[in-house]
């Protein structure tokens, strides 16, 4: 589903499987979108650019009650998006094929100009904020469940990762952690040694 350069539209009650670039892709100006009660499983190659939404250049939106299974990326924020919600989601088995020791985040923010958004009561692996494409600011993470932990993964599984230009992130209220799993707290220098198995 592709909503480009319109607003007050809704994807609700849907199940798409195994897609080729993202389940809902909300493009270029697309405002005021609700994406709610739906169920998205699979893309078609475990590759780095699937995912199961994609919001490019797309503000003041609603990503709500969702299920993502089996989905490199379940939410990739990208390209000047801004003053979204992204509340009460639950994705699971973010499959990877590329590498498989490599944990992908079911919450990404992945381009200059993501900010003011809100992760709330989210269930998932993790949240980062990469330094592929620019900065990421203002953005909050409110009482989600993050283990950052994906069985057989062992590299990247911090459940909040954020690189340089990540600036004014709030994480506030959250779980974090796979119990047995995660040994050191937080990752930063003189101690940054344990980055895989740190909860920061």
């Amino acid at each position: 589903v592709e909503i480009t350069s319109a607003s007050d539209c809704w994807v609700k009650n849907v199940r798409t499987l195994n897609v080729n670039r993202a389940h809902v892709l909300l493009n270029v100006a697309a405002a005021h979108i609700s994406v709610v009660n739906n169920y998205f499983y699979g893309t078609q190659l475990g590759t780095t650019t699937e995912y199961g939404f994609e919001s490019d250049r797309a503000s003041d939106d609603l990503v709500e009650n969702n299920i993502f299974q089996h989905i490199v990326n379940p939410v990739s924020v990208d390209g000047s998006a801004s003053g979204s919600v992204f509340a009460y989601n639950y994705s699971i088995d973010d499959w990877y094929s590329i590498d498989t020791q490599w944990m992908m985040y079911s919450h990404f923010n992945h381009a200059a100009g993501v900010d003011n958004i809100l992760f709330e009561g989210n269930v998932g692996n993790g949240i980062i904020g990469d330094d592929t494409h620019g900065t990421h600011n203002f953005v909050t993470a409110f009482r989600n469940r993050y283990n950052g932990y994906e069985p057989g993964r062992t590299m990247q599984t911090t459940p909040v990762q954020l690189y340089l230009g990540s600036r004014y992130f709030n994480i506030i209220g959250n779980v974090l952690g796979q119990p047995g799993y995660h040994t050191q707290y937080e990752d930063v220098e003189p101690n940054g040694m344990n980055s895989n198995k740190s909860i920061y």
